[in-house]
């Protein structure tokens, strides 16, 4: 499906297009850059990207600060966030180690940042257009790898109509009537109620997909040997 079959197939959701119709050169411009701004706001939403990849980069020694983007140090799509880092030890047989993923705080809080070693920790400091992937403590040895996973960005449309697009499932439905709701404000007009429930509806679905389980935790304190929480006198029992 290319992009003006999606802007041709929203602006007649919306009744701005008779069936057979085709939009003039000016609202297909109009059409395809609302289409890459709203794609580009999924971006925005965790739940609306479906792939997480994992890249290996070398690491240097003494180097512990590397740029992350298309033309940085790390030449990959900038992440959005890291769900989860290892460090590889290159030398048999292959060992990776995970990493802790600091929080804003967590890394605000660190008093040294100069002690040597090998890393325990990784930031992404959000910069831009290049992040910034931060470690600590300092790479001390050569030979070490660093890999990442997270989430990665929806694609925009290069073109309106040179290029014909797969979807994963949900998406060409979502993608079409969500725009249709972009698109009738242009137009002076209001989405039909249908369209709109259609589109909360659409991205509803591939949010409740893209959901990942996760291990449940548990406070420490619940899980001592013996102990018994006692309802009748709110208080634990050995």
């Amino acid at each position: 499906m290319k992009a003006s079959d999606l802007i041709t197939r929203a602006m007649r959701r919306i009744g701005v297009l008779a069936a057979g119709a085709v939009p003039t050169a000016d609202e297909m411009t109009d059409g395809f850059s609302i289409l890459n701004e709203m794609i580009d706001s999924w971006t925005l939403e965790r739940l609306m990207l479906y792939a997480e990849v994992r890249a290996l980069f070398p690491l240097t020694n003494a180097v512990n600060t590397y740029t992350i983007g298309v033309g940085g140090v790390f030449n990959a799509a900038r992440p959005l966030a890291i769900s989860k880092a290892g460090l590889v030890r290159a030398s048999p047989p292959a060992v990776e180690v995970p990493l802790h993923i600091f929080t804003d705080t967590q890394y605000e809080r660190i008093p040294v940042r100069s002690i040597t070693g090998e890393p325990q920790g990784v930031y992404l400091i959000r910069t831009w257009p290049l992040a910034t992937v931060f470690l600590l403590p300092i790479p001390d040895s050569t030979g070490l790898q660093l890999a990442l996973s997270g989430p990665t960005a929806i694609a925009q449309f290069a073109d309106i109509s040179s290029t014909d697009y797969t979807f994963a499932p949900g998406y060409a439905r979502a993608i079409r009537y969500n725009l249709a709701v972009e698109l009738a404000p242009e137009y002076g007009v209001t989405a039909d109620p249908v369209v709109m429930a259609i589109a909360a509806e659409s991205k509803g679905k591939i949010k409740a997909a893209n959901i990942q389980l996760d291990d449940l935790g548990f406070d420490p304190a619940l899980l001592g040997v013996g102990a018994r929480y006692d309802i009748y006198t709110d208080s634990v029992r050995q």
